[in-house]
C-alpha cells in the first residue's frame, strides 16, 4: 500500500494554490455581473430594498465608527509626514520619481476623484439649502452659507487622508519590502508567512476587487445620463437606451486604448489633459460668473469649516436623529474607504521614487485643494443662482434629478454652447481616466509577479477592460445602479480594520527597520 501510494502521489499533478487563487480573482467579477443580473431582473425592488435596510443599519450602528477613523487616519498620515518615518523613499536611495510633480498630482486626482466632483460640484450644495444640518432654518442666509461650505468639508482633508493611510502601507512593503504583489493581502504575507494568511488572502484581494467594480459602476450611473442629455439637447433627439450604449461604447474604446498603451504613454497623457480643461473649465465658470461673489463666499466657506471642523467630523445627531449625518457625511466616509483599494494600489504603483512625505502632502494637500477649488467655484456659482434666479434651485434638483440640473445651471453661463461642449469633452475624458485607473488597478492586483518599474501584462490590462465594459453594459440594461451603489459601500466595513492593521503592521516595521 505504500508503494502504491508513492506511485500515485508522483503520477499526481501538483496544484499550485497560488495560480488557482489568481484564477478565482479573475473569474469573479463574471460571476458578480450573473449574479447581479440574474436577481436584479427578476426581484429589482426586493434586492433594492434589502440593500437598502443593510445600509441604513450599517450606517446607524457603525456610524461612529466611520467618524473616529477619518480622524485616526488624519492623526496617522499627518505623524508620518512629520516624523522621520516621511524620509523613507519609495525604491533605490537616490532614485528619482518616474513623473514631475504636475503629472504626479494629476494622475492621482483624476484617478482619486474622477468625474463626480464636477457633478456634485454642481449640484451637492443644493440639496443641503432644504435639508441642512444642526437644526438651522432651510432658505435661510445661514443655510446657503452652510450649503456651500459642506462639499468642502466632504471631499477635504479628512477624505483625502482615508485614501492615503493604506496607500502608505502599500507602497512600503511594495518598494522598500519588495513583495512581488500590489494588493492588500500581500502586505500581510510579507510580514507574516503565507500558510498563517491562508485562503483570507482570496477574501481580502476578492474585496478589493467588488470595491473597484462598485465604484466605478456608481460614477457610470452618474456620468451616462448626463452626456446621453447633452447629446440629446444639442441634436434635439429623444432620450434612449440605444444613445446610452452608444456613450458607453465610446468610453470603453478610450479607456481601453489609452489602457494598453500604459501609464507613462497613455493615462499619463489622458490625466494632463483632464487637468488643463478641468482648469480652463474651472476659470471660465469663476471669471464668466459672479466672481466677487464666489471669492466672498469661498472665504466665508473657509472660516466656517476651520470653527466647525471637528465639530463637522464626529456629529451623529444623537438627540434629533434627524439622520442627516447617516445620510450624508458618514455616507461619504463610507464611500472614501470603500474606494480606498483602488487607490492605494494605483498611487503606490505610480508613486517610485516619492518619499512617504511627498505622498501625504500630494494627496492630503494637493488632492484636497483641486477638489476645493472646484467645489469652491462651481458651487458658488450655484448658491448665486438660487440665491438672485427665477428658479428654485434646490427644489429643481430633487424634481428632476442630478444630470437635468447641471445641464440648467450650465446654460445660464455666457456662451452655453461653447460651455456644454467644453464640459462635454470634461465629462467624457474625467470618465475615461478614471476608467483607465481601474482597469490598471485590477491588472496590478492580478499580476503574478509585479515589477515595480513595469506595467501589468497587457493580457491582464485589455481583459479588464473588458470585464469593466460588460459590467457597465449589464448596469445599463437592468438599470441596477442604485443597488449597485449601497452594495458597493458595505466593504467599507471590513477595509476600515484591514486598513488599520496594515497601518500598524507598517509602524512595526518601520521602526525595526
Amino acid at each position: 500500500m505504500g508503494i502504491w501510494n508513492q506511485s500515485v502521489s508522483r503520477s499526481l499533478p501538483i496544484v499550485n494554490f497560488r495560480i488557482s487563487t489568481r484564477l478565482i480573482i479573475l473569474l469573479f467579477p463574471l460571476l458578480i455581473i450573473a449574479l447581479l443580473f440574474s436577481s436584479y431582473l427578476f426581484y429589482p425592488e426586493k434586492v433594492l430594498d434589502s440593500i437598502k435596510f443593510i445600509f441604513s443599519n450599517m450606517t446607524n450602528y457603525f456610524g461612529f465608527f466611520f467618524l473616529l477613523y477619518g480622524l485616526v487616519c488624519l492623526f496617522g498620515v499627518s505623524w508620518v509626514a512629520c516624523s522621520s518615518l516621511g524620509d523613507i523613499r519609495l525604491g533605490e536611495k537616490n532614485q528619482k520619481p518616474q513623473f514631475s510633480y504636475f503629472e504626479w498630482i494629476s494622475l492621482l486626482f483624476c484617478s482619486g476623484i474622477g468625474v463626480s466632483v464636477i457633478l456634485w460640484g454642481l449640484v451637492e450644495s443644493l440639496y443641503y439649502i432644504k435639508s441642512p444640518p444642526y437644526n438651522i432654518k432651510e432658505n435661510s442666509a445661514l443655510s446657503l452659507e452652510w450649503a456651500h461650505m459642506i462639499p468642502l468639508f466632504h471631499w477635504g482633508i479628512s477624505a483625502w487622508a482615508i485614501y492615503c493611510l493604506p496607500t502608505i502601507s502599500m507602497a512600503y512593503f511594495f518598494y522598500v519590502k519588495k513583495s512581488k504583489q500590489l494588493s492588500f493581502s500581500s502586505i500581510f504575507q510579507c510580514y507574516f508567512s503565507k500558510k498563517k494568511i491562508g485562503a483570507w488572502s482570496t477574501a481580502v484581494d476578492l474585496t478589493v476587487v467588488l470595491a473597484t467594480l462598485g465604484g466605478v459602476g456608481t460614477s457610470l450611473g452618474l456620468i451616462i445620463p448626463v452626456i446621453s442629455h447633452l447629446i440629446e439637447d444639442f441634436l434635439s433627439i429623444e432620450p434612449s437606451l440605444f444613445l446610452d450604449i452608444v456613450v458607453l461604447f465610446f468610453l470603453s474604446v478610450v479607456f481601453s486604448f489609452s489602457t494598453c498603451l500604459g501609464v507613462s504613454s497613455g493615462l499619463k497623457r489622458l490625466s494632463l489633459i483632464n487637468a488643463y480643461l478641468a482648469i480652463f473649465f474651472i476659470f471660465y465658470v469663476l471669471l464668466a460668473g459672479p466672481t466677487l461673489f464666489i471669492l466672498n463666499l469661498s472665504t466665508n466657506s473657509l472660516g466656517l469649516m476651520i470653527n466647525n471642523f471637528f465639530r463637522m467630523s464626529l456629529y451623529l445627531d444623537p438627540i434629533s436623529q434627524s439622520g442627516w449625518p447617516q445620510n450624508w457625511t458618514i455616507f461619504y466616509w463610507a464611500w472614501w474607504v470603500a474606494y480606498t483599494p483602488m487607490m492605494a494600489i494605483f498611487v503606490s504603483k505610480i508613486s517610485r521614487g516619492r518619499t512617504l512625505r511627498e505622498i501625504v502632502f500630494g494627496m492630503c494637500f494637493g488632492g484636497a485643494l483641486g477638489c476645493a477649488f472646484i467645489l469652491a467655484v462651481l458651487g458658488g456659482y450655484s448658491i448665486y443662482l438660487q440665491n438672485t434666479g427665477g428658479v428654485d434651485l434646490s427644489d429643481f434638483v430633487l424634481n428632476n434629478g442630478l444630470d437635468k440640473t447641471c445641464i440648467y445651471i450650465l446654460k445660464q453661463l455666457p456662451n452655453p454652447f461653447l460651455v456644454g461642449i467644453c464640459f462635454l469633452l470634461l465629462a467624457f475624458i474625467f470618465s475615461a481616466t478614471s476608467f483607465d485607473s481601474s482597469a490598471y488597478t485590477l491588472a496590478s492586483l492580478t499580476s503574478k509577479d509585479l515589477d515595480e518599474c513595469k506595467d501589468p501584462s497587457l493580457s491582464l490590462r485589455f481583459y479588464w477592460c473588458a470585464i469593466l465594459a460588460l459590467f457597465a453594459l449589464v448596469l445599463l440594461v437592468i438599470k441596477a445602479f442604485d443597488a449597485l451603489k449601497l452594495s458597493s459601500l458595505l466593504v467599507a466595513v471590513p477595509m476600515v480594520p484591514l486598513s488599520l492593521y496594515s497601518f500598524y503592521i507598517f509602524l512595526i516595521d518601520a521602526r525595526k527597520s
